[in-house]
């Protein structure tokens, strides 16, 4: 009976709590508790046999497919049988030096000094060995061959038997998927049941083997609270051809977030008409309201960019991207909710760049082949104002910026008007609040403008692109401001960190 035989069970099978096998700590824990139940109930009820508990093992395996005349599972079931018949022998001789369930503790403890620090360990091995045909079945099923749909069937068996899914437990960790050299995706490691039931994709394996990569998509009228989700256009990544109208997808934010950090993943939509979004925008709100004074309405090519948006004290934010005809366009936005404990951008900065070197753009600067839009126009918006920030990397003293990549000029062009026309002549650089009054890129705290990246610094010809040093201490920060009258091309610029 548990009541009297609790303690012998637990010394004589070697179910004691070691650091590395913590599921035994949570069986024994869980059978004393039981154990303790039953007493205050003032009944009690028979421990499963050995011969039960190794023959089910038994039982489950067999019923994977695998045939016990196989290399390795041959020998896997020996080991069980001759398991089996040891522990026959051992619950035997335990009966037999036990009339009645009366523990001789003066034998006991003789017996502990001898074990106590090597306790037997035949149902650790019988679990160790559960363990390890679950991971194969996981991985492979009975036979490689097996798709992984009919895998679950073996495992709940064995789950039902050990109430598996309540003795394994593993962090709820990011994760991301092994798809190389496809695109890899982010997402949450889960039990697979509860990934389904939270509306997730299963892809790929996590928590050695006992969880899954849990990878959330949404798209337009859809509503979530993961951490990390995939915000897509309708059939992507095929692209969508009707009118979205407006497709907007809520996020409910967790406690504690400070910024939403937007990776533009794939963005093509219709592009600008002079440096207005007409046809398509991408616009963020809150549940207070609108958020264009800090996050600007976007429109055109915007794959491979990123914007950190300050999200503390709200508790919903809406994506949106709004249009009103309909033609191709296909996007796929990563959405992720930042702690504080997370790599935050500085209060402030649109985008915040985080390597020692690194490539600024901005938005709409592409031109060339498309993917999915019949035509684009490559420029700058209207009414821009937002910060540029990087990472000063640890002892680097030194940033320099270009517009130069492996001999090729990069096209800048940041244009300025007065009712005479353009304030900088075409092909030459502009700097300062007299050159660059109203459309500009600040860098090394200089206003630059005009057709050149050029501050004058290394050479009075402002008809040549010539590299932008900074040696000043403290944030590197280049604001970008734009007015609503003329638009250019934009820019593209690489920026190196030097080690003092």
């Amino acid at each position: 009976m548990i009541a009297n035989n609790y303690l012998n069970y637990r010394d004589m099978y070697g179910l004691r709590y070691s650091p590395n096998r913590k599921f035994l700590k949570l069986a024994i824990d869980s059978h004393e508790a039981n154990k303790n139940s039953n007493k205050n109930n003032n009944f009690s009820i028979d421990e499963p046999s050995n011969d039960y508990i190794v023959t089910t093992i038994a039982a489950s395996i067999e019923s994977e497919g695998i045939s016990p005349l196989s290399g390795e599972t041959f020998t896997e079931i020996s080991t069980l049988q001759t398991l089996k018949e040891n522990v026959a022998q051992n619950s035997n001789e335990n009966k037999s030096s036990n009339n009645n369930g009366v523990i001789d503790t003066a034998k006991q403890d003789e017996a502990n000094k001898h074990h106590i620090m090597k306790p037997n360990n035949r149902v650790e091995h019988a679990l160790n060995f559960l363990a390890n045909r679950m991971k194969h079945i996981v991985y492979y099923g009975s036979d490689q061959k097996i798709h992984e749909s009919k895998v679950s069937p073996h495992l709940l068996t064995l789950g039902k038997f050990l109430n598996l899914f309540s003795l394994i437990r593993f962090d709820n960790m990011p994760c991301l998927t092994g798809r190389k050299p496809l695109r890899q995706l982010s997402g949450t490691c889960l039990n697979e049941v509860e990934c389904v039931n939270s509306g997730g994709i299963s892809m790929d394996r996590c928590a050695n083997g006992f969880g899954v990569c849990c990878i959330f998509k949404s798209s337009c009228g859809h509503v979530t609270y993961q951490n990390v989700t995939y915000f897509e256009s309708p059939n992507f990544p095929l692209a969508s051809q009707n009118n979205l109208g407006a497709c907007t997808l809520t996020i409910l934010l967790a406690r504690n977030v400070k910024q939403l950090f937007l990776e533009f993943i794939f963005f093509e939509t219709l592009p600008p008409t002079n440096g207005n979004c007409i046809q398509d925008q991408f616009t963020i709100h809150t549940d207070t309201g609108s958020m264009h004074k800090e996050v600007p309405i976007i429109c055109g090519i915007a794959t491979g960019q990123h914007m950190y948006v300050e999200v503390s004290g709200t508790e919903k934010i809406f994506l949106s991207l709004l249009t009103n005809t309909a033609d191709d366009r296909a996007f796929s936005i990563k959405v992720s909710q930042l702690t504080m404990f997370d790599n935050v951008a500085p209060s402030g900065c649109l985008q915040y760049f985080t390597q020692t070197n690194g490539q600024i753009k901005s938005f709409n600067y592409d031109d060339g082949y498309s993917q999915v839009l019949k035509y684009r126009n490559p420029s700058y918006f209207n009414n821009m104002n937002y910060a540029i920030c990087i990472k000063r990397t640890w002892d680097h003293c030194t940033i320099t910026y270009t517009n130069e990549y492996k001999g090729v000029e990069e096209v800048f062009e940041l244009i300025n008007t007065d009712a005479n026309g353009n304030i900088i002549a075409p092909g030459q650089a502009g700097a300062e609040i007299f050159g660059c009054p109203d459309d500009f890129i600040a860098v090394n705290y200089i206003r630059i403008c005009g057709y050149k990246l050029n501050d004058g610094a290394v050479t009075i010809n402002f008809n040549t692109n010539e590299p932008v040093k900074s040696i000043m201490n403290g944030p590197i920060v280049m604001p970008v401001k734009t007015n609503n009258e003329t638009v250019g091309r934009g820019f593209n610029i690489y920026y190196y960190q030097q080690k003092c």
